[in-house]
């Protein structure tokens, strides 16, 4: 439990260096808006790769298939604990320790050689998966608590921006070849 109030109060420390008064919340959300669109590009993306994998890793396409559905399932099945844990440490903190996690394991899952098992690879999607979960929920409250005040007229259009960035990149991450 130590280690996670180290890991708390560096996130709140990194907060702290500009303070609110001093941010573009547009800028801010800007990034906050692309890190959402990757998380959803590491789902679609699997569609388009998921041929590779299967060469790679000489196995049949209901195995390799498993490398999306297991990140997608953990993602979904997350969501709401993610919500619950953004409600006990801060929308800022889950969000930094979501897209901390994932970059991590998106390290990790990069570096498996594909004389590995594929299993390997399923299970570290699968956590990457977690970690992805909790940029949803901080997403929403990050907007909430980013217009608020003098800036609140701006709080359907960061929503609205929210919507499109998790579902317009669905259609990059399928090529002709995975559709065919």
């Amino acid at each position: 439990m130590q280690v996670f109030n180290r890991i708390k109060d560096a996130f709140i420390w990194a907060r702290t260096v500009v303070p609110m008064e001093k941010r573009n919340v547009f800028v801010v959300y800007f990034f906050i808006l692309a890190a959402t669109v990757l998380d959803n590009l590491n789902t679609a993306i699997g569609f388009t790769l998921q041929g590779n994998i299967q060469e790679s890793f000489h196995t049949d396409s209901s195995t390799a298939s498993w490398v999306v559905s297991a990140y997608a399932l953990t993602m979904g099945s997350f969501i709401l604990i993610g919500g619950k844990l953004g409600d006990i440490i801060g929308p800022h903190n889950l969000f930094l320790m979501g897209l901390s996690s994932m970059s991590f394991f998106a390290l990790i899952c990069a570096v498996i050689p594909t004389s590995d098992s594929i299993i390997v690879l399923i299970v570290f999607r699968a956590v990457k998966g977690i970690g992805a979960s909790a940029l949803v929920p901080s997403t929403l409250s990050l907007a909430a608590n980013y217009f608020k005040g003098d800036k609140a007229k701006y709080l359907q259009g960061a929503v609205v921006a929210f919507i499109v960035a998790m579902t317009s990149i669905f259609g990059v991450g399928i090529d002709r070849k995975s559709v065919v």
